[in-house]
């Protein structure tokens, strides 16, 4: 799905792709800029975001996303839609909210 989205004076390609039930592709990079930009952050920060956002996909593809009700899924991705900074950490926090439990990622084999 593309979404043309305006803020502040930039226009944002936000594009997030996703098969049949798998997890959304986002740009970390994207996300990270946008709230740098709009919190004014500094580089140190934008790091930690992206290995925040690096650690979040991970756990999501270590089967948290597979293992969460097609409904929690469906509603965590379409809460990220229309928003210029989609997140890994959002969509495992209302994903893991949306479960009512912290599920793990399983051990890989």
């Amino acid at each position: 799905m593309i979404r043309f989205l305006v803020g502040g004076s930039a226009l944002f390609l936000v594009t997030t792709a996703m098969a049949a039930d798998g997890l959304p592709r986002l740009s970390a990079e994207t996300s990270c800029r946008t709230v740098q930009r709009l919190e004014a952050l500094p580089q140190p920060v934008f790091e930690a975001c992206i290995q925040d956002e690096k650690n979040a996909e991970s756990q999501l593809a270590g089967g948290i996303w597979q293992r969460a009700k097609a409904s929690s899924r469906e509603t965590c991705t379409s809460n990220q839609q229309g928003t210029a900074s989609q997140s890994y950490v959002e969509l495992l926090t209302c994903v893991q909210m949306m479960e009512k439990t912290t599920l793990q990622p399983t051990a890989p084999k």
